[in-house]
């Protein structure tokens, strides 16, 4: 029977090619170039820096906050109505 090797979860360390001499990155030959991009609208990138989240709490919320506030009224009902005998 052969035993099994199982493979370490670590990463695993990637061998980067290093350079024979050393990149000079003010030398044009050095340097990605990339094609203009098209002119952006301004407007809407405003309105996208404008929009934000909601300006309520969502409905789950409300219902929790609801039955949290419910539940302490109930308890303090239960406490000020309970006989000084009960535990």
């Amino acid at each position: 029977m052969t035993s099994r090797h199982h493979r370490s979860t670590r990463a695993m360390p990637i061998p980067v090619p290093v350079p024979k001499t050393p990149v000079n990155p003010l030398n044009p030959k050095n340097l990605l170039t990339l094609p203009p991009t098209r002119p952006r609208n301004p407007l809407v990138a405003a309105a996208l820096l404008r929009k934000a989240g909601a300006h309520q709490p969502s409905r789950g919320a409300v219902r929790a906050a609801e039955r949290r506030s419910l539940r302490a009224e109930l308890l303090e009902q239960t406490r000020r109505h309970r006989p000084a005998g009960d535990p």
